[in-house]
């Protein structure tokens, strides 16, 4: 239905109070869910803690159960419900919301008793008047803890000036998290708002990514992290600013304050030059830089700024992940980094995808990589000069004891079947690559290349060389196994369970009848063995572990079959040890009764 506003006027705190319980919420509301949302509200309904408030028309509605605001809505009730409510922790206001001044103004005044609320997005251009009529809620609410803005394309200076404004209230507050991230806010309104940041030395994510940041807003930010006293800033986003040099020295300057800082988001920062690379290394070379995760993808790099940011990481020992993606990082590139990573024995991982790297660059990688004994990530796509060569040289990190890598992205690499057999030949003995990626077709791998994988994964030529082929590999090639052989399919489908059993189930299926010529040589030593192996065989289907096809009694009979070629093939031995052991027990005997005829 809809319903007469043009009557409603502003009331006080009292009325509200007065008439909350039998107000008739149909009368009041513009629709159906609208009404049900006011009851939740009223009610405190401790599952609905999310509001998003929309236009009747918008396309970006939060959600289905959005408070969809039309003509017939009273949004003086509306703002007293959000501003009593206690079970009400998130709230998103999409686009123009309100298409009458006054409507909002009265909104505003009942969000500002708000207290429970820990999220707040403003996805709208609100005007300079309501941003700072919205400063009682933050002065007051100190359950705050992410603000958000977004589509500020729009936004004038004097707006921007009237968030800093509003920023500046919640000194005192909890709150942790500001985001701008594709707002499209322009340089001077982000200059304006940013100077709030230094009385919010709580703060500890930032995210401007993708906005106009520039020079001047670069310049601000630095100086605002400069002025907070004691931040606890951790987590930096600013990837597609339009950050230059000075920008950059400036922001440099700023986080040298901010000793918490763990994330650092740059990547897609195309006007940094070798200058600007160099006044980035001078923080990662401070005592302070405490840096896990590094992102420095796109940003047109090169050889020279390769060289520069790899003095600075050569002390950087906390980092954990380093992103160096579609940098133009060549040979020489590689090489430099390779000096800088060889002490970094957090790191987990490293992406070089999409550079100029080939095989010279791997092999140097791979001196500097053996030492980093955590890495478990290491992305090689789109480096398309890599071939065989460069891939065997990964054995000597690969097949290294201290070797943790679980996953190799060689995706859009042309390393053909010779490049197959060279990753077979890196990957033997290694004992910690889960997936290694790449798509076979524009690798080049045929039936010969997927052979070598199949062997690899299962070498059938002694129950041995099974027993030591490659047990926790689940991915080669795509994720999805479409252009896998079935066989190469299944065996690394068993690479799902735990290595132990993945070998057992491989020597089953392979061997049907066990070669015991070869153990010979232990003579009886081997037997107890082979039966302590069969019964942890057996154990596994007791507890359920089971993944053979092969039947229990097909599996009895197969160790029967083994014990008695065992002593088939050993059968002097088998008896003298049977002679050995009743003689002892004869010598026993005589033994005994000769003491009991001298008592």
């Amino acid at each position: 239905m809809t319903y007469d506003n043009k009557n409603m006027d502003r009331r006080d705190t009292n009325y509200y109070e007065a008439h909350a319980q039998t107000i008739n919420l149909d009368k009041i509301a513009s629709s159906g869910g609208n009404a049900t949302i006011l009851q939740q509200l009223r009610d405190n309904d401790p599952n609905f803690t999310t509001l998003g408030i929309a236009n009747s028309d918008n396309e970006y509605a939060v959600d289905d159960d959005d408070y969809l605001v039309d003509r017939g809505d009273d949004l003086g009730w509306l703002g007293y419900f959000v501003g009593q409510s206690n079970t009400l922790q998130s709230l998103y206001l999409s686009t123009k919301m309100i298409d009458n001044v006054i409507r909002f103004g009265v909104f505003i005044e009942g969000l500002n008793r708000n207290r429970s609320i820990e999220t707040l997005y403003i996805c709208a251009d609100l005007g300079s008047e309501y941003f700072r009529k919205m400063s009682d809620f933050f002065r007051s609410n100190n359950n705050l803890r992410e603000l958000s803005f977004g589509s500020m394309d729009t936004i004038g200076v004097e707006s921007a000036r009237s968030i800093a404004f509003m920023l500046n209230q919640c000194k005192q507050s909890n709150l942790r998290k500001i985001c701008f991230e594709q707002s499209d806010a322009s340089e001077e309104v982000l200059a304006e708002i940013l100077t709030a940041i230094s009385t919010h030395s709580q703060l500890e994510e930032l995210n401007l990514g993708e906005n106009n940041l520039g020079r001047d807003g670069s310049v601000a930010l630095g100086e605002a992290l400069q002025a907070c006293n004691n931040p606890r800033l951790q987590d930096l986003i600013l990837w597609n600013n339009s950050i230059d040099d000075e920008g950059l020295r400036a922001l440099v300057a700023g986080m040298r304050n901010c000793h918490s800082l763990t994330d650092l988001h740059l990547y897609d920062n195309t006007l940094i030059t070798v200058d600007g690379f160099r006044s980035l290394s001078t923080l990662f070379q401070s005592d302070c830089c405490q840096l896990k995760y590094l992102d420095l993808d796109s940003m047109n790099m090169g050889d020279d700024g390769a060289r520069v940011i790899a003095a600075g990481l050569a002390g950087l020992n906390s980092l954990e992940k380093l992103f160096l993606s579609d940098n133009a990082i060549g040979d020489d590139g590689a090489r430099a980094l390779a000096t800088g990573l060889t002490n970094l024995q957090s790191l987990n991982m490293l992406r070089l995808s999409q550079n100029s790297i080939g095989d010279v660059g791997v092999q140097a990688l791979v001196e500097g990589l053996v030492n980093c004994v955590n890495l478990k990530d290491l992305g090689l796509l789109g480096n398309r000069s890599i071939t065989a060569s460069g891939l065997r040289s990964l054995s000597t990190l690969l097949q290294s004891e201290s070797c943790s890598l679980t996953e190799l992205s060689l995706w859009e690499i042309p390393f053909g079947n010779d490049g197959a057999i060279a990753l077979v030949d890196a990957l033997k003995g290694n004992k910690s690559m889960e997936e290694m990626c790449f798509d076979p077709d524009s690798a080049r791998v045929t039936s010969v290349g997927w052979s070598a994988f199949s062997k690899l994964l299962c070498d059938t030529s002694s129950v041995n060389t099974t027993y030591l082929s490659h047990h926790s590999l689940t991915t080669i090639g795509t994720y999805d196994d479409e252009d896998a052989p079935e066989e190469v399919n299944q065996l690394l489908a068993l690479s799902k369970h735990p290595a132990e059993h993945v070998a057992i189930h491989k020597i089953l299926k392979s061997h049907p009848d066990f070669d015991i010529e070869p153990f010979f040589e232990w003579k009886l030593k081997l037997l107890p063995l082979a039966v302590s192996w069969f019964e942890r065989v057996r154990n596994l289907a007791d507890d359920h572990k089971w993944i053979s096809d092969e039947s229990l009694e097909a599996f009895q009979s197969r160790q029967l079959s083994t014990i008695y070629n065992f002593v088939r093939g050993m059968p002097l031995v088998a008896i003298d040890g049977y002679r050995s052991r009743n003689n002892g027990a004869t010598l026993a005997q005589m033994r005994k009764r000769k003491v009991d005829q001298l008592n």
